[in-house]
C-alpha cells in the first residue's frame, strides 16, 4: 500500500474504501519541515477523532513561500518518509500552491478537516461551504520548526566555540598576496 500518492490516486483510495465501510475521512495540512512532538501529539489527535486521516504536505516551494529563505530544512520527499512512519497517518498528498487544500477537499469530500486553533485559515471558509465538519485542535506545547531549529543552531554554535582554539577565535590573517 502506497502512503504518498497523487490526488487522483488519493480519489481512487477514498471511493474504494468508502465501497467497503462508511469510514470518517479526516485531513489535515502543513508543512512539517522539522517533525516534532507537538506534530505527532497533533496527527494522532487528528486520527483518534476519525478513521482514516489524509495529510496535505505543502512541496519545497511552497514551503519556501511560506517560511521565507533557507526553508524547508528538508525535502518534500523526505517530510513524507517520516510522515508515513506514523501510524495515524493513511495517506499523505502533495500541496503545490494556496489552493491545493481546497482543491483536495473538494475532490475527496472529508468527513472532518483539522486545523490549529490558534491559526485561523481561508481553508475553514471552504470547509464550511462544503459542509465538512471543522475541528480547531490546540497547540501540544510550544513546539515549532522554527523555534527547534534555532534551537539546534544556537546548540551547533556553542558547540563549536567550546572547541575552537583561542587563537581561531582571533581575527583571520588577510590572504597572501604572493609577494615576499
Amino acid at each position: 500500500m502506497q502512503l504518498v500518492v497523487s490526488l487522483a490516486e488519493l480519489a481512487q483510495d477514498v471511493v474504494q474504501a468508502r465501497l467497503h465501510t462508511k469510514p470518517t475521512i479526516g485531513i489535515t495540512n502543513g508543512c512539517y519541515d522539522l517533525l516534532h512532538p507537538g506534530h505527532v501529539a497533533m496527527l494522532e489527535q487528528a486520527a483518534s477523532l476519525c478513521d482514516l486521516l489524509v495529510v496535505g504536505v505543502d512541496t519545497d516551494a511552497r514551503v519556501a513561500v511560506l517560511k521565507g529563505e533557507g526553508r524547508p530544512f528538508l525535502g518534500w520527499a523526505d517530510r513524507c518518509s517520516i510522515l508515513g512512519g506514523l501510524r495515524a497517518v493513511w495517506r499523505i498528498v502533495g500541496l503545490d500552491t494556496a489552493d491545493s487544500l481546497c482543491d483536495v477537499m473538494r475532490r475527496i469530500r472529508p468527513d472532518r478537516y483539522f486545523c490549529r486553533a490558534d491559526e485561523p485559515v481561508p481553508e475553514t471558509a471552504e470547509a464550511v461551504r462544503l459542509h465538512i465538519y471543522t475541528m480547531a485542535l490546540g497547540r501540544h506545547g510550544a513546539w515549532s520548526s522554527t523555534s527547534l531549529a534555532n534551537h539546534v543552531a544556537d546548540r551547533v554554535e556553542y558547540a563549536h566555540a567550546q572547541e575552537a582554539p583561542r587563537d581561531s577565535l582571533r581575527r583571520p590573517r588577510q590572504p597572501e598576496t604572493g609577494r615576499t
